[in-house]
């Protein structure tokens, strides 16, 4: 099974060369200010790509999924059956278990932001002790989480990261810190920051494709 991850594409993912695979996973940000025709419209892109599953998140700068759910089931009800929505929620194809959390660490005023520590770690036990991918907007703490030269400081989870490390999925993709773009691996699972936009919202990253072979599930 081939997986295709990026991530914060900020309303530019038609710039994207998206290469052919079974399953898509964006990982949040379609949109930069989260009103309905952007979001619309970067659907739209979504459902024009070829992969025959479809998943994805919000981000936070995707306001209308926080802020209006009816709306954007609405919207989503149009596309029925050709793009998966994850909020908290989990699905399973050829026996890959794949999970999805829109939420991060609280900062400034942006879309699904929680207060580190109780709060935050509220969501993520709700993440299945048994995930094969797990798609969060958050990094955890240590893995591609800064932004580079603009913004130095790790701003993963640590509260993530512990959940992580509990429940060993094979895989861990997200995006959130554009700087902190690449693949890293840890006592056995492969974190991936897919993020496709710079620190300057250029959309240089190329998508990450990861050739998953179904019979280890």
């Amino acid at each position: 099974m081939k997986l295709v991850c990026l991530s914060d594409t900020h309303e530019q993912g038609r710039k994207i060369d998206v290469p052919y695979g079974d399953v898509l996973i964006h990982c949040g940000d379609l949109t930069y200010g989260g009103k309905s025709p952007a979001v619309v419209n970067e659907l739209e892109w979504l459902v024009s790509l070829p992969h025959r599953w479809k998943l994805f998140i919000a981000g936070n700068h995707d306001f209308l999924f926080e802020q209006q759910p009816h709306e954007v089931k609405a919207i989503l009800n149009h596309y029925k059956g050709d793009l998966i929505y994850l909020e908290e929620t989990g699905m399973e194809i050829d026996g890959v278990k794949f999970w999805g959390s829109p939420y991060q660490p609280e900062f400034l005023g942006w879309a699904f932001n929680r207060k580190r520590g109780k709060e935050l770690a509220s969501y993520w036990a709700k993440i299945p002790d048994h995930v094969d991918v797990l798609i969060t907007h958050a990094p955890p703490f240590g893995f591609g989480d800064t932004n580079g030269d603009i913004y130095d400081k790790r701003f993963g989870d640590q509260d993530l990261l512990d959940r992580v490390l509990k429940v060993r999925p094979k895989y861990h993709v997200y995006g959130h810190a554009h700087g902190g773009y690449g693949q890293y691996e840890f006592n056995g699972i492969k974190f991936i920051n897919c993020a496709s936009c710079n620190e300057r919202y250029e959309p240089v990253n190329p998508p990450v494709v990861i050739d998953y072979d179904v019979n280890i599930s």
